[in-house]
């Protein structure tokens, strides 16, 4: 094989791998929305999350399955703009 092929090669290689890292960051992402205090209050309070991690200006966790549609169904949680009251939760 010459040269000129083999970089060719190699130059496709990589170009697909590159490829494939974007398509598994943009289809394989979890799914995350922002929800108020008192929506996180009343979830906590029900027992609806999981693995949740308190940092110092934001609380990161999950919702259980039984709690999505709780979530989901109060106008489909509308982004806040405001950080200080707000949570991140994997749904």
């Amino acid at each position: 094989m010459q040269k000129w092929q083999q970089q060719f090669s190699i130059g496709y290689f990589v170009i697909a791998l590159v490829l494939l890292f974007a398509l598994q960051t943009f289809f394989a992402s979890p799914h995350v929305e922002t929800i108020t205090y008192s929506q996180f209050k009343a979830l906590a309070k029900k027992g609806l999350l999981s693995n949740v991690v308190i940092g110092e200006e934001t609380i990161h966790g999950e919702i259980k399955p039984e709690g999505v549609k709780e979530v989901l169904s109060a106008d489909r949680l509308k982004p806040s703009r405001q950080t200080s009251d707000c949570f991140d939760l994997r749904v």
